[in-house]
């Protein structure tokens, strides 16, 4: 059953729905366009199912096929690290993405291993074999290499050597804020906007890395060798859980990513403007819509004022 609700929120007082889950999203609206790139959510994994060998894609019947030791339960996919246990992603799942695209997952890394990959999609065209000069791929932990520090990276690679957006501050730092921490939830997105030919790298709703990269998804062609928990290069399996994984046909915004993060992985935000927010609420059996109205009024630091949206759901 769906439900729907309509609130207008003003400074100072807020009015707000009272029920048994509480989310809260921060909208900052600075000097920002009044409308979104249009982008369209075309894969979603929940990975709500409480056992078998298959996570449901609930958009497009993108099924990922779990191998080994992987398993599900407890609303998310178990990677346990070791030879032959990963899950894998249908042959050539992003092959349509001929512009821009975005991976968003919330994730633990419960290993700690270096160079371990969430996600790696890539490998070859002609079977499901590692191809380590075309993929791209999502590492918790890296290594130190080509001058960046062993924190967070994203990798983009078709041929001509990784583009790497990672974490520039060095792990030697206090204000370093990756490597990820093991055993924590945490929420990373990888986006590439195809007309700036930048990827973009963020760790919980905060952009840490960027790099220019100038092929598109589709260039890696129709790619057999796409998994969680394996790589193109033979590292140690990913030790830890995936709570969420979504593939954006388009590049999210930075408003899109904070109300994510605040919203967390059982909530998708479907609009997003500088005066209203729908959100859909998917995890487990619950499920339901909201949206949301707002009202601005003046800031005392002459800038569009910050808007602040609380809203408890109960299960639907």
């Amino acid at each position: 059953m769906k439900s729907k609700m309509n609130a207008i929120f003003t400074r100072p007082r807020l009015i707000s729905v009272t029920l048994s889950y509480v989310i809260a999203l921060t909208l900052i609206f600075l000097s920002l366009p009044a409308g979104l790139q249009a982008q369209t959510l075309v894969n979603e994994w929940s990975f709500n199912e409480i056992s078998g060998s298959t996570a449901v894609d609930s958009i497009s019947s993108s099924n990922i096929t779990l191998v080994g030791g992987a398993s599900l339960g407890g609303g998310a996919l178990t990677l346990p690290g070791g030879s032959g246990n990963y899950a894998k992603f249908p042959d050539g799942i992003l092959s349509t993405y001929t512009n821009s695209m975005t991976i968003e997952t919330w994730f633990t890394d419960v290993g700690g291993l270096t160079w371990a990959r969430v996600f790696s999609i890539g490998g070859s065209t002609a079977s499901f074999a590692p191809n380590n000069a075309n993929y791209i791929d999502l590492i918790p932990r890296g290594g130190v290499a080509g001058n960046i520090n062993g924190g967070l990276w994203g990798e983009f690679n078709h041929g001509s050597g990784a583009k790497d957006a990672a974490d520039s501050i060095p792990a030697s730092s206090a204000a370093d804020r990756t490597p990820v921490k093991t055993g924590v939830p945490v929420y990373a997105t990888v986006v590439y906007d195809g007309p700036s030919q930048t990827a973009r790298l963020y760790f919980n709703g905060v952009k840490v890395g960027q790099a220019s990269v100038t092929f598109k998804p589709s260039d890696l062609g129709f790619t057999r060798y796409n998994t969680l928990g394996l790589d193109q290069f033979n590292d140690s399996p990913f030790n830890g859980t995936v709570d969420e994984l979504r593939i954006w046909n388009g590049a999210v915004s930075q408003r899109y990513i904070s109300a994510s993060m605040a919203a967390g992985s059982g909530v998708i935000i479907t609009n997003l403007t500088p005066r209203s927010a729908a959100a859909r609420f998917r995890k487990n059996t619950n499920s339901g819509s909201v949206n949301f109205l707002f009202e601005e009024h003046s800031s005392q630091f002459g800038l569009r004022p910050a808007l602040f949206l609380e809203k408890q759901l109960q299960p639907f």
